[in-house]
């Protein structure tokens, strides 16, 4: 989505307007909510719980202390974009008029006619090309170079050896935009651009669990599984939406599902309201970490979405020598629903 290359400037702001109230509505829901069988943990569901949000507001309070603040970046984004729009459009307005009169010359063989405008081609590639460096000039304030300081809060893992940890805030621009955690090498910081991961070859946005160090425990298991899925679950924008989760860390956080995805108050979350396929084991759908072997672990969480309903996710990470490697082993829906949200 970073990497897409428009050549008319003003469909780009376009696209940048939000989805209207009227264009929303919401699907209906399944009868029973389905609780997974008990799944082991090393570690109690209210630790795990604990570190989650700790390692939300972390990364809430990083955005902040460097200003990345979703809505006032959004808004002086598109200021920069109006005032590139209008540079581009005078220049094109100019090459538009120079074709028009190529064209129409009465004077000129065919020969010089398309020699002249093979000539005003390459006028235009450059006009694009100085208009589209000119966007990723104005997106670069939108990250933090090094959110190593994350690690205080993930305190069983860390980036290897000569790998920095960056954090990227989602823009309101284009058909939408996500938060994301993303890994470089340290002799790469002075020209990085994690908005265009052309730029520079060791960028990584995803997989970033390949370029940690930690010692297998089902903790660092956990803070590397937070680290993975918090594209899930920090900011983002218009179509990256859809990729946007509501994850069950605590029991209460079923009550909140109506004030996360727009239902009132009286309509109230789904999960007071329906019959569970084990009333007597709803603990089951709290997060659970556990040895499978010597190296791997298993990582058990559920999360709402709402264009999928209630999945139980489970992943498999395992810690081999100088690398850490990470499996989706399974996505179970116990609770079916679609929004009908279409952006």
């Amino acid at each position: 989505m970073r990497n897409k290359k428009t050549t008319l400037l003003a469909l780009l702001i376009l696209l940048c307007s939000p989805l209207s109230a009227q264009e929303k509505y919401y699907g209906s829901f399944s009868d029973t909510i389905i609780v997974p069988q008990a799944m082991p943990s090393d570690i109690a569901p209210e630790i795990l719980a604990g570190k989650a949000y700790d390692f939300l507001r972390h990364t809430d309070e990083m955005f902040h202390r460097y200003k990345l603040d979703f809505e006032s970046q959004g808004s002086s984004f598109r200021l920069d974009l109006q005032e590139i729009e209008q540079q581009h459009n005078v220049k094109w307005n100019v090459l538009r008029d120079k074709r028009k009169e190529i064209i129409d010359s009465t004077g000129l063989s065919e020969e010089r006619k398309e020699k002249l405008l093979q000539k005003w081609q390459d006028e235009l590639r450059y006009l694009n090309l100085e208009t589209n460096l000119k966007i990723k000039k104005a997106k670069q304030p939108y990250y933090i170079k090094d959110a190593g300081e994350i690690f205080l809060t993930l305190d069983r893992v860390s980036t290897k050896r000569g790998i920095r940890l960056g954090l990227v805030h989602a823009l309101q621009c284009d058909m939408g935009d996500a938060s994301y955690f993303f890994t470089y090498h340290i002799e790469d910081s002075a020209r990085i651009n994690p908005h265009d991961f052309n730029d520079t070859t060791s960028v990584k946005r995803f997989q970033i669990e390949e370029y940690l160090t930690a010692r297998p425990d089902p903790m660092a298991a956990w803070q590397i599984f937070l680290l993975h899925e918090s594209f899930h679950a920090i900011p983002c924008w218009w179509h990256a939406c859809y990729n946007q989760n509501t994850y069950i860390f605590r029991l209460e956080d079923l009550e909140k599902i109506h004030e996360a995805w727009g239902l009132t108050e009286q309509q109230g979350s789904p999960f007071t309201t329906k019959p569970y396929s084990r009333p007597n084991e709803k603990t089951n759908l709290l997060p659970s970490v556990s040895k499978k072997s010597r190296n791997v672990y298993q990582v058990r969480c559920c999360y709402w979405n709402s264009w999928e309903g209630l999945i139980a996710q489970t992943v498999e990470i395992t810690f081999s020598q100088n690398r850490i490697t990470y499996r989706v082993v399974s996505l179970e829906n116990l609770y079916r629903f679609n929004s009908g949200i279409m952006f």
